[in-house]
């Protein structure tokens, strides 16, 4: 039997970091890096800081995990969308909103436990509880019918 040298602190919290920007589409918080590795929150931060050069971690502020679960959501019922074909006109839907597709289709692909239900009209939302996790709340899709985004502009 072969063995294996346990990881060092800073790798499992460069590795957390990984893994969790790319499922946050953000740079991950103390406390999520901390769950992530089963250490405090202080010393995920202090070992973060240690990564940094490696990582390019940095503390997120409010408004930019704000928007990264925005996206999260987004690309979610993207996916899910793609996934179920409902509403039929999802492809119009997405029209303008190129990078939404793109990580959506990484999601389906790469984390299709996190996609939501979606209603009979693909238009409401049910979160599975590990996907609310990450978002933080209960994200219902943006109006993205044709008039609702012609009266953005």
């Amino acid at each position: 039997m072969k063995y294996s040298k346990p990881a060092s602190a800073s790798s499992r919290v460069a590795g957390a970091i990984e893994r969790l920007w790319a499922l946050l589409l953000r740079p991950p918080t103390a406390e999520e890096i901390a769950l992530e590795t089963g250490i405090t929150p202080e010393t995920a931060e202090k070992l973060a800081y240690k990564t940094t050069k490696e990582t390019r971690w940095f503390p997120p502020t409010p408004e930019t995990k704000e928007n990264a679960e925005e996206k999260l959501a987004e690309a979610l019922i993207c996916a899910a969308r793609m996934k179920g074909g409902k509403p039929c006109n999802w492809v119009e839907m997405y029209s303008d909103d190129p990078e939404i597709v793109r990580v959506g289709e990484r999601f389906l692909k790469e984390h299709p436990g996190m996609l939501p239900k979606l209603s009979e009209d693909g238009m409401k939302v049910a979160w599975p509880p590990e996907t609310l996790r990450y978002l933080g709340n209960d994200y219902q899709p943006k109006d993205r019918s044709r008039g609702a985004l012609r009266r953005a502009y």
